[in-house]
């Protein structure tokens, strides 16, 4: 199984197979107007029409790790809940139009039973995209009368609510931020896909109707958009004004903009006239970093959010666009990749650019996985965290940011190799896949706290995927899933 194969261009239509009750035979396209003018109204053939919180308080919640699942082979995991259910895709992507569309199936990951299966659904990496949001998943849908923005019920497969895309008035283009959750829908348009849209940069929906909340992030010229904890910041650029920053917080709406002339010295220092592509990332909670890159290089400022005052980027680099790296602006350092491939060895830099530590080559960090960059920070409190690298004689290293030594080290002596993992929080669990060998993939299951051994498997080479619940390893053959879930007491 090649999971980033392209399938045929084909006329494409959405079926959900629920095992759960069966999908209404078809959904009814809205009316309304196009672009500009009120928000669409989404029609909800289930579920509740208000997501305000029940007034009767629940028994308290315990996280649980459920014990490794076997499902088919060649699937991704895509979004999960906190209710054991996940959805992945199984890659084979087709082509209709200008975009990409492949199937996303749900199941019951410890009852090990399918709920659902939806085709055409708008693919990133040549993968099913979607999001989880409380009581739905969120995703692009194809039609051939236009895609639509649907919230999928988890357990039946049904529509909760459903939105054609032409009328939600932001870039048809637009991503389904992983900032999506129980609270929000949020969807991020951005340069250079979006750059000539006039829309928002961020739309937010409810997840339980589908209605277009107020909160929205609208900004002039081409902006570039990301996340950055659980807020978007942006960077916006006008030809003849200059730049203009941006933070939102897509729950409750709150926005900061600072307006960046061009006119200052150290912002015309960013300022590209050919094809540019710009960043912005956190320095520290309160300052950030404007990245510009062109053919002929990156050039860097930093910005005070408060003061808007703008100064000479005097950091480290590596952290900020010239390697891959892993960031943690809270610890203001970054793990770094010495080589495109992962192999060329691994540094710990402080963001001031002190550099802390280097592993020589050999050293894997896990900066992605089959091509598809999968790692996030190792986030957890700053005594018992680090970055997690598998080095030399050992298995998997949990190494201090700031010094060269490990906080712990499971397969001492075992020997290395390339590494990819995912963070159950919930229960404070780490799982981590190391090609031990030509042939051998070692899936170790870690307490994160002490680095203990839960358990461990060998198994003949599997890809690697994970979310915030859910880890999966999969090849032709087989689907493992391990999954941190939520439980009443």
């Amino acid at each position: 199984m090649d999971a980033t194969t392209r399938g045929p261009a084909a006329a494409g239509r959405r079926r959900a197979r629920s095992l759960a009750g069966g999908l209404a035979a078809a959904l009814a396209l809205l009316g309304g107007c196009t672009g500009e003018g009120p928000a669409p109204e989404p029609t909800t053939p289930n579920g509740p029409t208000s997501s305000d919180p029940s007034s009767v308080d629940p028994p308290e919640p315990g996280w649980n790790l459920v014990d490794w699942v076997e499902l088919p082979g060649g699937l991704w995991v895509i979004a999960s809940d906190d209710e054991g259910r996940a959805a992945f895709s199984p890659g084979g992507a087709t082509q209709i139009g200008g975009d990409f569309y492949a199937d996303l199936v749900a199941y019951d990951v410890p009852a090990g039973e399918q709920l659902w299966a939806l085709e055409n659904v708008r693919a990133e990496v040549m993968n099913a995209s979607a999001e989880s949001a409380g009581e739905v998943v969120v995703a692009v849908l194809h039609e051939d009368a236009g895609d639509l923005l649907v919230g999928t019920d988890w357990q039946t497969g049904e529509p909760r609510w459903q939105v054609p895309v032409a009328e939600l008035g932001i870039c048809p283009e637009f991503v389904i931020s992983p900032l999506t959750n129980a609270e929000v829908v949020a969807l991020r348009a951005s340069a250079p896909a979006c750059a000539e849209d006039p829309g928002p940069s961020v739309l937010t929906l409810d997840p339980l109707t589908g209605q277009v909340r107020a909160a929205r992030l609208d900004l002039p010229g081409a902006a570039w958009v990301s996340e950055a904890g659980s807020e978007f910041w942006a960077v916006a650029t006008d030809d003849d004004a200059g730049l203009t920053a941006a933070r939102f917080d897509p729950v409750t709406g709150e926005r900061e903009t600072v307006s960046l002339p061009w006119s200052q010295e150290s912002v015309s220092g960013v300022r590209a006239d050919a094809a540019p592509w710009y960043w912005i990332w956190p320095f520290d909670a309160e300052t950030a970093v404007i990245v510009v890159s062109t053919g002929d290089g990156r050039a860097r400022i930093l910005m005070d959010w408060d003061s808007g005052t703008v100064s000479e980027f005097t950091g480290a680099p590596e952290c900020f666009g010239d390697r891959q790296s892993l960031n943690d602006p809270a610890g203001r350092t970054c793990l770094a990749d010495a080589g495109i491939d992962g192999t060329g060895g691994v540094s710990s830099f402080s963001y001031d650019g002190e550099r802390y530590w280097e592993l020589p080559a050999g050293a894997h960090a896990g900066f992605s996985v089959d091509g598809d960059s999968r790692m996030a920070v190792f986030d957890r409190p700053m005594e018992v965290s680090g970055w997690l690298v598998s080095s030399g004689d050992d298995l998997l290293s949990l190494m201090a940011r700031t010094q060269e030594r490990p906080v712990w080290v499971v397969g001492a002596g075992e020997g290395s190799g390339a590494v990819g993992y995912g963070y159950l929080a919930g229960v404070d669990t780490l799982v981590a896949l190391v090609e031990s060998g030509p042939d051998t993939t070692t899936i170790l299951s870690v307490d994160a706290s002490t680095g203990a051994e839960i358990d461990r498997r060998v198994e003949e080479p599997m890809w690697f995927t994970s979310t915030d619940t859910a880890v999966v390893a999969t090849n032709t053959e087989r689907t493992l899933v391990r999954m941190a879930r939520l439980e009443q007491r």
